[in-house]
């Protein structure tokens, strides 16, 4: 039945449970920083990489959260950071 008040699993988790975000998501943090709960990312450099990189959500092949770093945008974004606070 509690389900036709929801459009799926996935809604009714997140509508019921709404109003213990906070608390959980303090919870995660602090096991994070404890090394208690470990978080795994699977790193893909590049652009061309990115292809490359979709087949694995649907296969299972990647290892953790799945990342394609841009060296363009994180070299973009040091220099801005670093211009911005030369007058300092």
């Amino acid at each position: 039945m509690a389900l036709n008040k929801h459009s799926s699993w996935t809604d009714l988790a997140r509508m019921d449970y709404a109003k213990e975000y906070p608390v959980a998501m303090k919870a995660i943090s602090e096991w994070i920083e404890k090394g208690l709960l470990k978080r795994k990312f699977h790193i893909v450099n590049g652009l061309d990489g990115a292809p490359g990189a979709l087949p694995l959500l649907y296969s299972g092949g990647n290892t953790g959260k799945l990342c394609v770093v841009l060296f363009v945008l994180v070299n973009l974004f040091l220099t801005s950071l670093h211009q911005s606070h030369q007058g300092c």
